[in-house]
């Protein structure tokens, strides 16, 4: 899975810019900028949680728990804050970042079901 992060964030983007387009121009500018905020903090979320775990596995074992909650307590207040100043500030939605959070998740989930069914499978054969 790690070999294909690059890969699941690529498509995640472009599911993002296709979905946020729609939204601008079927709902708001507001939703739509809401949407791509939530899928972008999303994609970076998920990124960063890639490059941490693969840091995390050249450590010794006795200090991954320890460099894991660091990271993981930096990341979530990182992404705490930027998603206070955005909705504080009405530059986005609530209901649109959380619509564009959830489908970036989805998405991710979904590819790493289909990579883990592949390798099922070659396996198996």
């Amino acid at each position: 899975i790690m070999n294909n992060v690059p890969k699941i964030c690529f498509n995640n983007a472009v599911i993002l810019f296709a979905l946020t387009a729609f939204a601008n121009l079927m709902l708001s500018l507001q939703f739509g900028s809401g949407m791509l905020a939530g899928g972008a903090i999303g994609i970076i979320n998920f990124y960063w949680l890639a490059l941490t775990v693969k840091k995390s596995l050249a450590l010794q074992k006795d200090r991954i728990k320890g460099f894991m909650a660091a990271r993981y307590w930096i990341r979530f207040s990182i992404i705490a804050i930027v998603i206070f100043h955005l909705v504080s500030r009405n530059i986005i939605t609530p209901a649109a970042f959380i619509a564009g959070f959830t489908l970036v998740t989805a998405s991710t989930f979904l590819a790493v079901l289909s990579i883990n069914s592949l390798a099922q499978k070659k396996e198996d054969v």
